[in-house]
């Protein structure tokens, strides 16, 4: 069996020539690889566009890797004739029984999806932009981000309208690329209401994100501080704002608190490339900062490797998301099963993973005093800490092993429908 694995990023052992990071965001994907590779019935054709010049191709054993030109497959990919013709002639050269697109908001997904009417397509849900779209600016008002644009913004073109363009673009995307699709891979009811909104025929199979077992085998250190960590904040709908409003008021309460953020905002710009690269979201954020005198208590933890995610996690006592749109609570996942209580915004399928009162706390994201009253009652108990986290871990844990189709399961599933 070949399947063609649509990608927004190089894995693998192009990853690996390209010199291109392979830790971090999308752990998922290398995780689903290393299932895949323990069957000997399919073989995987990895497509993704990069900023190069020409096409790279590298074959590894039975699988082949294509890197082609026409910018970032995430963000900048550009659907031209020259890129369209790439693509129809890889895929006459591979000629795949099935493709799986991973994600729904790329322009190069659609291009294939596009492309190829005849094969069977299988959309493996990451973000779902049209719940993105809808709850973009639900944590930071357009004013206030209409206030910071600076000169890399302009340049850029990431002002407010220009930006909105593009998430607009990417849920129609997400839109024709779910009714050209046959099926998609979720792990969760939301998602799959919110798919079958789009195309009430997708047919649904559920496989639940993977996570790193480093995150499972992680010892707490963080239990009695006043440390909290979050996921990444690198846009409006992560809630940053709402983080700091919440941070505002357990610092009342708690001085040294801290909010550890990894890969995030920029920091106030120093140096003259500092400020050339500062961009309006940062600075608004900064600002919010300033304004509520959080200097000493935010710490950016610039960009991690789940390694190292995982280590701090460990020295932090409550894992905290504001987001006003999420499908896997991916982070949130990690740190449950790091043993790590969280309080977490009742947003997609996060309230489907974590149980207000066990595991964490749940409350309205659009309710920063909420957040803060869920920080302030673990901190004031570390029996509190230790046994929420625990039950949070059992229960993931216990949900994680609930038996579930693999890969080649569910690409002959999908084929058999198409026999």
């Amino acid at each position: 069996m070949r399947v063609l694995w649509v990608l927004n990023k190089a894995i693998g052992k192009m990853a690996e020539e390209m010199k291109l990071p392979t830790d971090g965001y999308g752990g998922w994907l290398d995780q689903s690889l290393d299932e895949i590779r323990k069957s000997e019935d399919v073989s995987l054709v990895f497509l993704t566009s990069g900023n190069q010049a020409e096409t790279k191709t590298l074959t590894d054993g039975k699988d082949r890797y294509y890197l082609i030109p026409g910018g970032s497959a995430y963000s900048s990919f550009r659907d031209t004739e020259k890129n369209r013709a790439t693509v129809k002639d890889l895929i006459e050269r591979e000629r795949p029984d099935l493709i799986q697109l991973w994600g729904t908001e790329s322009a190069l997904g659609l291009l294939v999806a596009r492309a190829t009417p005849g094969i069977p397509k299988v959309v493996y849900m990451q973000g779902v932009m049209n719940e993105i779209r809808s709850h973009y600016y639900d944590g930071t008002a357009k004013r206030t981000l209409r206030r910071a644009v600076t000169f890399y913004d302009l340049v850029k073109r990431k002002t407010i309208s220009q930006t909105e363009k593009k998430i607009a673009q990417k849920a129609e995307n997400e839109t024709e690329i779910l009714k050209l699709s046959d099926a998609i891979i979720c792990d969760s009811d939301w998602c799959e209401t919110v798919c079958r909104k789009i195309n009430e025929d997708l047919r649904v199979y559920r496989k639940k994100l993977p996570i790193d077992p480093i995150f499972r085998n992680t010892g707490r250190q963080g239990i009695g501080s006043h440390r909290i960590f979050c996921a990444s904040q690198y846009g409006p709908f992560k809630g940053f704002e709402i983080l700091l409003r919440a941070l505002a008021v357990v610092k009342k309460v708690y001085p040294d608190v801290c909010l550890a953020v990894p890969g995030s905002w920029n920091r106030p710009p120093i140096t003259l490339r500092e400020k050339l690269v500062y961009d309006g979201y940062s600075n608004a954020m900064n600002k919010l900062i300033r304004k509520w005198g959080l200097e000493e208590n935010v710490v950016n933890l610039g960009a991690l490797t789940r390694a190292q995610m995982a280590e701090q996690m460990a020295e932090c006592a409550v894992f905290a998301q504001a987001s006003t749109a999420e499908n896997h609570s991916s982070t949130m996942r990690e740190a449950m099963f790091a043993g790590v209580p969280c309080v977490a915004s009742a947003v997609g399928s996060t309230a489907e993973y974590l149980q207000d009162g066990s595991g964490g706390f749940l409350f309205y994201n659009h309710e920063p005093e909420a957040l803060a009253s869920g920080i302030l009652k673990l901190f004031a108990d570390t029996d509190l800490q230790r046994k929420i986290g625990e039950t949070g871990k059992e229960m993931l844990t216990a949900r994680y092993a609930e038996p579930e189709p693999d890969y080649p399961a569910i690409y002959a599933d999908l084929l058999a429908k198409f026999r």
